[in-house]
């Protein structure tokens, strides 16, 4: 009995923290899976607003070369004229 009480005596510090490092490494493991959960939907919606950027430069592109176009043509339409 009096082994069993220095065993538990000796090492009971020893498992004590054994314990709390399992503990912790399996916390830190579900806040790495929430955190990587969290970061892909991240990634998912910046991918989108990026591609709807995209639609929209192109959008404004197309309208300042039609815009561009009119200029050339109200010029020459003016040049006529005078």
């Amino acid at each position: 009995m009096e082994e069993i009480a220095k065993l538990i005596a000796n090492y009971s510090i020893l498992i004590v923290i054994a314990m709390l490092y399992l503990w912790d490494s399996i916390q830190n493991k579900k806040r790495n899976a929430e955190i990587e959960e969290q970061n892909s939907r991240i990634l998912e919606q910046n991918t989108r607003c990026l591609e709807e950027m995209k639609n929209t430069n192109i959008n404004i592109y197309k309208s300042l070369e039609i815009i561009q176009s009119d200029l050339k043509d109200v010029k020459e339409k003016v040049g006529e004229r005078r």
